[in-house]
């Protein structure tokens, strides 16, 4: 089979899968191409197909993530490693690491909790070269991923990955010694009854890294706790779009200024909880 011919068959059966719930078939062909080092004119070329480019077309039309496939995923604009079991870095989640980076002092420390890849805390290491951050995950394949980015960054000098489940009691004994400036999270949100209905290629990606509990709210409810125990700290998490009301009920009996801020799309995306006198402090 000619290259031609397989591009041709390919956007016959990605036609018949109905694909875009996925991505669009021009992003499909950019990323077969990437991945075969092939240029996206190859569309024209006679040249032999390789034998395993249908299998994989298959496979990425039934919902396998592009991230997975090409093995690496561009987050601030850097180029991450993305691997199975492990969350896939998300352009919404840049609101997070930026307002960290914004409010991290330049010798800071932040703390890092469900750190996936590791995409919140070295993207702000990359803007705050003197800081440090301490990332934590429950998953051994997060935290191999979070040290594996770490190093290919370069900020491997500056940034550690442990194990640290946020419901234990080493969580809160991190949080009571207080010896951070800004805690940070992109935690589960997605109600547990939820997750059977979402796309395909989002169901490919670690229930453990969706799964939000009954109402998706469980996750803020430990951060809550964790906050009540150092609310003199600023702490910033990610939430659903669909959540901001639910999250300011949460913590409308705490003493911090909550903010809500918004991604590309408008929607509520990071809540940011501030003591009320650093607050003012920030903003004049």
């Amino acid at each position: 089979m000619t290259l031609s011919e397989f591009y041709l068959q390919a956007k016959k059966l990605y036609t018949k899968e109905k694909g875009e719930r996925f991505f669009s078939f021009s992003l499909l062909w950019a990323c077969i191409c990437e991945k075969h080092g092939l240029l996206p004119s190859a569309r024209f070329s006679d040249a032999t197909a390789n034998e395993g480019m249908l299998g994989e077309l298959e496979l990425l039309l039934t919902g396998y993530p592009l991230q997975y496939y090409l093995g690496y995923w561009d987050y601030m604009g850097k180029s991450y490693l993305c691997r199975e079991n492990v969350l896939i870095p998300r352009e919404d989640t840049e609101i997070l690491s930026r307002y960290c980076a914004k409010v991290l002092p330049d010798n800071g420390t932040l703390l890092d909790f469900c750190c996936g890849s590791g995409c919140v805390g070295i993207s702000v290491m990359a803007l705050k070269p003197n800081a440090k951050c301490l990332s934590f995950d429950i998953s051994p394949d997060a935290l191999s991923l979070t040290k594996a980015n770490a190093l290919r960054l370069k900020v491997d000098k500056s940034l550690t990955a442990d194990h640290c489940d946020i419901f234990s009691e080493k969580a809160s004994e991190l949080i009571s010694k207080g010896e951070f400036d800004v805690f940070c999270a992109n935690p589960p949100y997605i109600p547990s009854g939820v997750i059977d209905s979402l796309e395909e290629n989002v169901k490919k990606e670690p229930r453990l890294a969706l799964d939000g509990g009954t109402d998706g709210l469980d996750f803020y409810r430990r951060i809550k706790e964790l906050y009540l125990i150092r609310p003199d700290k600023l702490y910033a998490f990610e939430i659903g779009y669909d959540q901001e009301e639910a999250i300011r009920e949460l913590f409308c009996d705490t003493d911090a200024s909550i903010d809500i801020l918004r991604d590309l799309s408008q929607n509520p995306r990071v809540c940011t909880l501030t003591p009320t006198k650093m607050f003012r402090k920030l903003n004049n």
